[in-house]
């Protein structure tokens, strides 16, 4: 499987770091009044990681998870 975060860094000449950050840092703005469908996302802490809605998205479309 490809790694969507890598394939990003490269694309946009960053690196995977950077990536995640960035994608960490807009999750946390849309948790802080979050949607009811973004309260589905899975995840360990009070908001999901990067990786959390990433695998959360990939099972949604897969038909693994429903979205609510």
């Amino acid at each position: 499987m490809i790694d969507p975060f890598k394939k990003t860094a490269v694309i946009h000449g960053v690196s995977e770091e950077e990536v995640i950050s960035e994608i960490n840092k807009a999750i946390a703005c849309a948790y802080e009044n979050p949607t009811k469908s973004a309260k589905c996302v899975p995840c360990k802490g009070k908001i999901p990681t990067a990786e959390e809605v990433f695998n959360y998205i990939f099972d949604v479309c897969l038909g693994i998870q429903d979205i609510v």
